[in-house]
């Protein structure tokens, strides 16, 4: 069946830092809905990772059956945070819309997130 929606936003972006050996690691969750506010499954989220304004990696994960997909990668210690920026969605059913991106809560305005240090 086709889907009854066409377009598809990020629905919240959590993240957390907890230490990790002598480093630390930022975990971040991507949740992908449709504008029906449905889980989009199968969804390839690219994101660009930043230390302070320098550009850090770029990564990518794809969306699991509850919409949700995790990145965490391991963070040398001199660095107190890292931020997130979703760059893109791709989805052969659906069309990303960057103006709909939106979180419930005030960690993020759905496109980016900074994940600091845990100590």
């Amino acid at each position: 069946a086709e889907p009854s929606s066409v377009t598809m936003h990020v629905a919240d972006l959590d993240g957390t830092g907890f230490p990790d050996g002598d480093f630390w690691r930022a975990f971040l969750v991507v949740t992908a809905s449709d504008s029906d506010g449905m889980p989009v499954s199968g969804a390839t989220i690219a994101m660009s990772v930043w230390s302070e304004s320098n550009l850090w990696a770029k990564t990518v994960c794809t969306t699991d059956a509850s919409g949700r997909c995790v990145v965490s990668p391991s963070v040398r210690p001199l660095l107190t945070g890292i931020g997130f920026r979703v760059e893109g969605m791709a989805h052969s059913n659906f069309v990303y819309q960057p103006a709909h991106n939106t979180d419930p809560d005030a960690d993020s305005d759905g496109t980016f997130i900074k994940i600091s240090r845990p100590w």
